[in-house]
């Protein structure tokens, strides 16, 4: 074999497609580490998944092999890329930057490691009870969305966290970067409904109460056939 052949054959292993490895060091402003932030992976384009996670050691440190997102390769590439959707959460604090979402793509090639450093400041928590306007009833099992306030339904907001009420009408939120945030109910079925705005501030949990929150009214029923037979599948608009 010729030093040339040697040559092509290390090279094309060295560019072997496969899936990359992401790494990084999260640390605060003063640059001291954060153990126990969870960096999770998303995979997909218009829908997402969570694909992988992994939690920083009291170095700050993270490292996750093996990542898998959404193919993409433009026209001006020379590799596929895994594309991914990055969050990171933590107990007391959040991206320093006000995002709480971030995409990046990593070049899909067999031990390639990429490098994602963060830095993520004090936060703040929202404790939240959601009632209902007319019967006074805690609002149960209700999905909500808490974003900065931007485009219409919360699309460009730069922070934004779910939560789910529980059975007393009760929410508790990750950490949500200091600023003004609306609420509303996650729901397409309701049209994406605002319950309320509040303002959050690093280092402190900050109670609100909604109960003036009427729901569109919803109706249900059942659909039968000619012989009174139910009709399943049937869609109703």
């Amino acid at each position: 074999m010729t030093a040339l052949t040697v040559g092509a054959v290390l090279l094309a292993a060295a560019f072997q497609p496969g899936r990359p490895a992401l790494q990084g060091r999260i640390t605060d402003p003063t640059g001291r580490p954060l153990a126990g932030a969870t960096v999770v992976l998303y995979g997909g384009l218009a829908t997402r998944w969570k694909v992988a996670e992994a939690a920083t050691d009291a170095d700050g440190r993270y490292r996750i092999d093996e990542v898998g997102g959404a193919m993409i390769k433009s026209r001006e590439d020379v590799f596929w890329s895994q594309s991914v959707g990055v969050r990171v959460e933590h107990p007391t604090h959040a991206e320093a930057d006000g995002r709480s979402w971030r995409d990046l793509r990593i070049i899909s090639l067999a031990r390639h490691v990429e490098t994602l450093d963060l830095t993520l400041a004090p936060a703040g928590h929202l404790d939240g009870v959601l009632t209902h306007k007319r019967t006074g009833e805690p609002l149960r099992n209700l999905a909500l969305r808490v974003y900065t306030p931007a485009g219409p339904r919360g699309h460009g907001s730069s922070f934004l966290v779910y939560a789910t009420t529980d059975t007393g009408g009760r929410f508790r939120t990750l950490s949500l970067f200091p600023g003004e945030y609306a609420i509303d109910v996650n729901s397409s079925t309701f049209d994406y409904p605002v319950v309320g705005r509040v303002r959050v501030e690093a280092g402190k949990v900050t109670a609100v109460r909604f109960d003036a929150v009427e729901l569109p009214r919803t109706i249900g029923g059942r659909v039968i056939d000619a012989e009174g037979k139910p009709a399943d599948g049937a869609e109703v608009t």
